[in-house]
């Protein structure tokens, strides 16, 4: 695999942890502002989980 690959899939790596992060924020607000506190948490738990799969930016 050549670098320019291999730059590719982490930039398509990140990408989709960025939008997954995204729409799990997105859902955690809409839990809260229903009142579902506990399923928010477990959105919040799981944007720190895809934080940790997200390379170092430097």
């Amino acid at each position: 695999m050549t670098a320019l690959a291999r730059l590719s899939d982490a930039l398509q790596r990140i990408r989709r942890i960025d939008e997954a992060i995204e729409w799990q924020r997105k859902a955690a607000e809409r839990y809260e502002a229903d009142g579902n506190y506990r399923r928010a948490a477990k959105s919040w738990r799981k944007i720190e989980a895809l934080r940790q799969q997200a390379p170092a930016q430097g």
